[in-house]
């Protein structure tokens, strides 16, 4: 069968309704195996499990044998000898019988309405997101259905509709990517990382957001970018727009920016602010942050503190930095599909530094290291 099965697709398929129904124990077994083979189709599977269950019990409300007991009890209902009296009593027993089918065809109606057949203006339906997950070492470039680019980095997480409803479109990242957004003036374009929210129309530009980095960082191409804080102390009101070749780093909550900056060009110019707990660098070589898309691990001048985690995701390996002078060391370099023992090479020869693989960990200390 399509391994690509959506919540539909489930819901539509005879077999996997003989599966919920239990009818037939070949479709049981077949189902039960397939979703123990396709973990990562749970949530679509459990939700179109959860919605016939609803439908097969709401149907059971009103089925024949249903109908006899409704019978059954209006026969014992005593008749008064007043033929007018017992006319009434009967008319208002089938009221009530015809209001309750009424009032279940009409809960039923709201359930498809609100789950089998989401309102398409409500952007974030329960069932209206795709998710999907880069692990270390890999890339992905997927198409929106806007004709949106996005390239996700290692490590990524991107929540997505497989069509835009409403007057907005919304992406959900976690970890880093590269947007290249389809112009649409009518309907913004929002990326929701952590505790900011990125919106465009139609614009080139990256935003990183790991988890275990303590800033989330966006980086302009082209066009203009607004960017809205949306942490505890902000009000979601506090915005800082972008220009081409900016980039700002907003530090989560909690966190206070960093002293010293590193400047990685003589033209490249800082800016601090206190209130937004941000630094916006001026005249930035983009591609030093963007270039990854194209296969490319660029840095320039940067700390082996900060480059250790960008190493630990392109090349899936842990790293350990055992002499701690090490970490202060700055590095400059590209690194184009370069398999990881060439890379480390390259590295060493441009410092005192060594390197040794010890049980798939990979372990860096200085050259005079005896250990």
């Amino acid at each position: 069968m399509n391994n690509n099965y959506t919540f539909q697709d489930f819901i539509e398929d005879q077999s996997f309704q003989s599966f919920i129904k239990g009818e037939n124990k070949t479709d049981v077994k077949f189902w039960e195996s397939w979703i123990c083979e396709h973990p990562e189709k749970a949530t679509e599977f459990n939700s179109a499990k959860i919605i016939l269950n609803n439908l097969n019990s709401a149907y059971k409300t009103v089925t024949p044998s249903a109908e006899k007991e409704l019978e059954r009890l209006q026969s014992k209902i005593q008749i008064e000898k007043d033929d007018r009296e017992t006319t009434k009593q009967y008319r208002i027993f089938q009221f009530v019988k015809y209001a309750a089918v009424f009032i279940i065809l009409i809960g039923l109606g709201l359930f498809l309405k609100l789950i089998v057949f989401p309102d398409k203006n409500n952007s974030d339906s329960l069932y209206a997101y795709k998710e999907i997950k880069t692990p270390k070492g890999k890339r992905m470039h997927i198409v929106l259905s806007d004709g949106t680019h996005i390239w996700l980095n290692s490590e990524s997480i991107l929540k997505y509709p497989e069509e835009f409803a409403g007057n907005e479109r919304k992406v959900y990242l976690e970890g880093e990517a590269y947007f290249n957004v389809t112009s649409n003036k009518l309907k913004p374009f929002y990326v929701y990382a952590g505790e900011v929210r990125v919106k465009v129309l139609g614009t080139l530009f990256n935003v990183r957001s790991y988890p275990d980095d303590n800033f989330v960082e966006t980086t302009l191409e082209k066009g203009k970018i607004n960017i809205e804080l949306l942490g505890s102390n902000h009000s979601g009101k506090d915005v800082i727009t972008l220009d081409p070749n900016q980039k700002v780093k907003l530090y989560k909550s909690g966190y206070i920016p960093e002293t010293e900056e590193k400047i990685l060009a003589k033209s490249e110019r800082f800016e601090k602010i206190e209130s937004k707990n941000a630094i916006i660098s001026h005249n930035v070589e983009t591609g030093l942050y963007t270039s990854w898309k194209d296969e490319k691990l660029t840095f320039k001048s940067e700390r082996l503190s900060n480059l250790k985690s960008r190493l630990e995701r392109w090349y899936n390996v842990p790293i350990v930095i055992r002499d701690t002078q090490l970490y202060e060391k700055k590095f400059t370099g590209t690194f184009v599909k370069e398999p990881l023992q060439e890379a480390l090479k390259a590295l060493s020869a441009a410092s005192e530094m060594k390197f040794e693989i010890k049980n798939d960990t990979l372990i860096l200390m200085l050259k005079t290291d005896t250990k």
